[in-house]
């Protein structure tokens, strides 16, 4: 199976600000599906539905099982593509949730849905601690994904817990709060001045 694809347009004009970002160095952004910050994306896996059990693998070859991970502790999974500016704004605040609360307990994964050996060889620049995982596409159908990024948490009992697309402080810090009353850890959020409030996603095409 191909990888998806998504929409993307050329734009000079994005800022080269920090060099660290994979995504700023394609100077690319994707069209936007327009949907209003604090939505989920129609179609994409809501809560309370129990999510797929995916198995995804690293670029090294290891692989992934969902169904054992949450079998250990709630599972976050943000699904990306290098071209997508609202992953552009996410990245940085996904590693850091991975540094704040990954453990035996815990996991957040990266899914990416580009062509594999040029988004490792971008994550590995990028220094960012987070493993970015990929499949053949078939997580894409699983999750019901329609944009770029889509973040999805799912519970040790199998069943997603909270889930939304696009880049959304609000909604991020939340899914956040809600990992760290699970595993008993003070929460982590990210400031109104660390990050745009909301960010539109990119449209993905199976």
């Amino acid at each position: 199976m191909s990888p998806p694809r998504v929409d993307a347009v050329d734009n000079m004009r994005h800022s080269e600000g920090n060099l660290r970002l994979p995504f700023r160095a394609r100077q690319r952004f994707c069209t936007v599906e327009g949907l209003s910050p604090m939505t989920t994306a129609p179609g994409l896996i809501a809560p309370g539905e129990v999510a797929p059990d995916v198995t995804l693998r690293a670029a090294d070859g290891e692989t992934y099982v969902l169904a054992e991970a949450r079998a250990r502790g709630p599972v976050l999974l943000t699904f990306f593509s290098l071209d997508c500016q609202a992953c552009d704004a996410a990245y940085l605040h996904w590693d850091a949730a991975f540094e704040a609360y990954a453990g035996d307990d815990f996991a957040l994964w990266a899914v990416g849905l580009d062509e594999e050996t040029q988004a490792a060889a971008f994550w590995e620049k990028s220094g960012v601690s987070f493993p970015v995982l990929f499949d053949d596409g078939s997580s894409v159908a699983a999750f019901r994904l329609t944009s770029t990024p889509s973040q999805v948490l799912v519970g040790g009992d199998g069943r997603v817990v909270a889930s939304y697309d696009a880049w959304d402080r609000a909604s991020w810090n939340a899914m956040l709060a809600e990992v760290a009353s699970r595993l008993g850890r003070p929460a982590i959020e990210v400031g109104s001045g660390e990050a745009p409030d909301f960010r539109p996603g990119c449209t993905v095409h199976v």
